[in-house]
């Protein structure tokens, strides 16, 4: 993977140029001869930008899966009450850990659009409101206020990550605290192999909508633009967060909950208090 890295950043740079240069040649208005060309690097540029997002994929998946041995080995090296020598579905602990972690991946993906979703609202209200308090800007006389929508923006998405960070923080310290490493022995499986095919499934579908998207704006099926146009709107408008914040935030939380599980095995080693409550004759307890 690693001999492969400078040709995964090389083709995933490429897709913000090419997308920067038609965004240049529309604002400039150098016409339909320099469009077409631009829109057909933006339209290869989008299927590169897939090959650095899966390289991501792939990769968070290893070190996870690196790190999820490291915390193996370090749970029960601290009080011997837990040694994890091997990962037994059957532990009530484990597989509740299994479940829970398989479910993590839903809801952090399902908290990032609906971010997506406010800010892209809150944005939406801003150029409204200029718009009617200065009509002189959509003729060009008069500038916006770029700088508000900027805040906005910022702002929106600093707010917005509270319940995905307690997705991936939270949630594994609380089950940590309460069952003790057996139950993150369970939970980080449960959230490589959940999060691993939704960011995989959620990059690929979003890709297909988008090429979908392009195939009829480029003029190919006029026939059919009327019938579609409502449909490839909401594409759009679910393929990007997808693509652009769902898809590639996954592999955030696969890694970031496998470190945090490992700098915190120690403690969640010595305080397992519904552990010590069900296995009152371990070690320790």
């Amino acid at each position: 993977m690693l001999s492969t890295l400078p040709i995964c950043l090389a083709v995933d740079a490429f897709a913000p140029i090419v997308a920067n240069a038609n965004g240049i040649a529309e604002m400039c208005e150098l016409g339909e001869e320099y469009k077409s060309r631009t829109e057909a690097l933006e339209n290869a540029g989008s299927q590169t930008s897939s090959i650095g997002r899966g390289f991501a994929i792939g990769a968070a998946a290893f070190v996870s899966f690196s790190l999820y041995g490291a915390f193996l080995t370090r749970a029960g090296a601290f009080s011997n009450k837990h040694a994890i020598d091997i990962v037994n579905v059957n532990v009530p602990f484990i597989f509740g850990g299994l479940l829970v972690g398989a479910m993590l991946p839903y809801a952090f993906s399902a908290f990032t659009i609906k971010s997506v979703g406010n800010a892209s609202v809150n944005l939406f209200n801003e150029v409204k409101a200029q718009f009617e308090a200065k009509p002189e800007i959509k003729l060009g006389r008069e500038r916006p206020n770029s700088v508000r929508a900027i805040t906005i923006a910022a702002q929106t998405a600093l707010t917005e990550l509270c319940f995905p960070a307690f997705v991936c923080l939270g949630i594994p310290f609380l089950i940590g605290v309460l069952f003790g490493p057996l139950a993150i022995a369970g939970l980080l499986p449960g959230i490589l192999i959940s999060g691993l095919s939704m960011a995989i499934s959620n990059t690929n579908a979003s890709g297909a909508w988008n090429q979908a998207k392009r195939f009829v704006e480029s003029g190919q099926y006029a026939h059919t633009l009327d019938s579609v146009a409502k449909k490839r709107l909401s594409n759009e408008t679910v393929g990007d967060p997808l693509k652009d914040s769902s898809g590639p935030s996954i592999t955030v939380l696969i890694k970031l909950a496998a470190v945090f599980s490992l700098v915190f095995a120690k403690f969640f080693d010595s305080t397992s208090f519904l552990q010590c409550i069900f296995s009152p004759r371990s070690n320790g307890c």
